[in-house]
């Protein structure tokens, strides 16, 4: 009796079985298409474009911080 419900199952789960391969292959092209979802390191190409973005706005907030420090410090030295 435990063989028939063995053999039944083993029915049900016939499928065609993907070689090793097949397996690695699918599971690349997965994480190479939505890197960020399997925490690997590389980086998508919409979240790279974003921290360039970041950087340039930082860059060009530094320039200006810099510019306010030097008139404020020109300020200073008249000042004395």
């Amino acid at each position: 009796m435990a063989d028939d419900n063995w053999d039944k199952l083993g029915k049900t789960t016939d499928k065609p079985k993907k070689s090793s391969l097949e397996k690695k292959v699918g599971k690349i092209s997965k994480v190479i298409s939505d890197p960020d979802m399997y925490n690997v390191n590389i980086a998508s190409r919409e979240k790279f474009e974003e921290l360039e973005k970041r950087m340039v706005e930082l860059e060009e907030l530094v320039v200006k911080l810099n510019k306010r420090i030097d008139g404020l410090s020109y300020l200073v030295k008249k000042s004395i």
